[in-house]
C-alpha cells in the first residue's frame, strides 16, 4: 500500500520552477538570489563547469560576471574582480600581489581602515612607508628594490590631496612596481562634482568655516592638477573645519536636516561624518596631526540632490549655530 499523495507532493514545487522560456530577454538583468543552481546529474554538472555555468554563488555569480564585463569593457583592462565591499577589493589586491620580503609606499593621508590594514602586513614580513604622494621626491627616496607596490588614492579621504597619477605611475613602472589606485566610477560622479563644487564654494564663503578642502577650489594646493587630470570633474567629496568646539559640531549636526550622519561614503544621497570620530578614530594623535585631522574637521560625501536644496540646508544649520551664538 502506497500513501503518496500526487496532489500534496507536488504543491511543494509549485512556484518554484518557471519556465525559462517565459521569462527570456528581460529589460535588465535579473538579481540572482539564490546560494546554489539545481543539476540533473554528474553529467550536467560537468556541463556546467564546461560551459562556464553557474552551481554555487559564492564560485560564480551571473551578477558579478555581469559587472565584471562591464567594468573590463569601461577600463579596457584585462578583467575585473567584483567585491562586495571597498576595503575586500583593497585587501584582496594587496594580498593576491604582495609575499614576505616586499615593500609598500603608501600615501600617509589615506583612508583610515586602509592604513590599518597596511600596517598589519608587518606581521607577514610586509614593510610598509607611508609618506606624501603630493612630494614626488619623498615617494622615489623610499623606493628601494623590494618596492612591490606604490598605493595611493585619486583624491584622499579625508583631506582631499590630489595625487599625480601619471607621474607616480611613471615612477612605479620604472622600477617594475604597481600601481595602485584606489578610485570611484563616472555616471553619477558628474552630479555630485557638481554639487559638491557649489556646496564648497558656499562653505569658502562662510564666516563659520575656517578652511575648506576641495580640489575644485582654486584655493586648493593642487586645483591646477585636478583640473588638468579630472577635466573639470573633481568628484563628490569635500571636507572642512568649522569653527567651534564639540559642542558647535553637535548642534551644526542636529541642525542639518536632507544631510545625516553616516560614516559611508559615496552614495546617491549626501552624508557627513566626523573623521576624529569615524575613520580615523584609532589613528594615534601625532599621525592625525601630521595628516591635518583636526578636532573641527568635518567630511562630506555630496550626492546627487536638488543643488540649491543642498546648500540651503547647509545655510540653515549654520544659521542656527549663529543664532545660538548671539542669544
Amino acid at each position: 500500500m502506497t500513501y503518496k499523495n500526487e496532489q500534496n507532493t507536488n504543491i511543494l514545487y509549485k512556484g518554484n520552477k518557471i519556465d525559462p522560456n517565459r521569462v527570456s530577454d528581460p529589460e535588465v538583468m535579473p538579481l540572482y538570489l539564490s546560494t546554489a543552481h539545481n543539476v540533473a546529474d554528474l553529467d550536467d554538472l560537468q556541463n556546467t563547469y564546461d560551459r562556464k555555468g553557474y552551481a554555487y554563488t559564492r564560485s560564480h555569480n551571473a551578477n558579478r560576471d555581469g559587472i565584471a564585463e562591464l567594468m573590463t569593457y569601461l577600463e579596457q583592462s584585462e578583467n575585473s574582480v567584483i567585491t562586495n565591499t571597498g576595503m575586500s577589493a583593497i585587501s584582496t589586491t594587496l594580498l593576491a600581489l604582495l609575499t614576505s620580503g616586499d615593500h609598500v609606499v603608501a600615501d600617509k593621508t589615506l583612508y583610515g581602515e586602509s592604513i590599518d590594514f597596511l600596517k598589519t602586513l608587518s606581521k607577514y614580513g610586509i614593510l610598509v612607508d607611508f609618506v606624501d604622494i603630493t612630494n614626488l621626491d619623498e615617494v622615489a627616496s623610499v623606493i628601494n628594490a623590494n618596492t612591490r607596490i606604490l598605493y595611493t588614492e585619486t583624491v584622499s579621504n579625508p583631506m582631499m590631496t590630489v595625487a599625480n597619477i601619471k607621474a607616480i605611475a611613471d615612477l612605479a613602472h620604472s622600477h617594475q612596481s604597481y600601481l595602485i589606485v584606489d578610485n570611484t566610477l563616472d555616471l553619477r560622479v558628474k552630479k555630485q562634482s557638481s554639487n559638491a563644487l557649489s556646496l564648497a564654494t558656499f562653505l569658502e564663503n562662510h564666516q563659520l568655516i575656517s578652511k575648506v578642502y576641495y580640489a575644485g577650489l582654486k584655493s586648493h594646493p593642487q586645483h591646477d592638477l585636478a583640473e588638468a587630470q579630472f577635466s573639470n570633474q573633481y568628484g563628490g567629496m569635500l571636507s572642512f573645519e568649522l569653527k567651534g568646539d564639540r559642542q558647535t559640531i553637535n548642534k551644526f549636526l542636529q541642525e542639518l536636516n536632507l544631510t545625516k550622519y553616516a560614516m559611508t561614503l559615496g552614495g546617491i544621497r549626501t552624508t557627513i561624518s566626523h573623521p576624529v570620530s569615524s575613520s580615523h578614530y584609532d589613528t594615534p594623535e601625532e599621525e592625525k596631526a601630521k595628516i591635518g585631522i583636526t578636532d573641527q574637521l568635518l567630511r562630506v560625501s555630496v550626492g546627487i540632490e536638488d543643488e540649491a536644496d543642498l546648500i540651503h540646508d547647509f545655510e540653515y544649520a549654520l544659521s542656527q549655530i549663529e543664532l545660538e551664538e548671539g542669544e
